[in-house]
């Protein structure tokens, strides 16, 4: 059996989970980094997602890559290592469970100037910027989510078409908003 997938409704904490770990990370990574960035869909109002904050740092200069990783499992982030070939390097904190359950977090290491951490931006700011094209993606991953809830490898693969042409049919700053 694979990763399970589940989606939820947006949560309008999520920002705040967001706000608390770049906090932590600016602490941990201090002087590795040149910005700290909330992506995917957890990023982008009432937009449903995964219960997983993605966050990506990218590192000031690749010779800080190496630390930057040592410093993120000596802080109890779970290495994932680098499934992609892009030099982005994820990490993991499961969602915890207490009176009320908080999203986990997916932290990604990213070098400098990587094309994963533009094109994830971007799409983020594309999201944001239209509505309608937020909600075809919200119907996608839903029909996704239950033709592969036991396989998020599958999940995310399926995701692709859709992103890649929301990517390439819209031009969207890389700027943070």
């Amino acid at each position: 059996m694979g990763t399970l997938v589940k989606i939820v409704p947006y949560d309008s904490g999520w920002p705040s989970v967001y706000s608390a770990a770049q906090h932590r990370l600016e602490i941990i990574l201090k002087g590795m980094f040149d910005n700290i960035e909330h992506v995917g869909s957890t990023a982008v109002h009432n937009l449903s997602a995964k219960p997983y904050v993605d966050i990506d740092v990218v590192v000031k200069h690749l010779d800080f890559m190496q630390d930057s990783r040592a410093r993120m499992e000596a802080a109890g982030f779970e290495p994932r290592g680098s499934r992609h070939g892009d030099g982005v390097f994820a990490f993991m904190v499961g969602a915890v469970t207490a009176p009320d359950p908080l999203p986990g977090l997916r932290v990604y290491l990213c070098p400098p100037d990587s094309a994963t951490h533009h094109d994830r931006v971007r799409f983020r700011n594309i999201l944001r910027q239209n509505p309608a094209l937020a909600n075809d993606y919200a119907t996608l991953k839903m029909t996704l989510a239950k033709q592969y809830e036991d396989n998020g490898d599958a999940y995310t693969a399926a995701k692709s078409d859709f992103i890649r042409k929301a990517l390439h049919s819209t031009t969207s700053p890389v700027s943070a908003q």
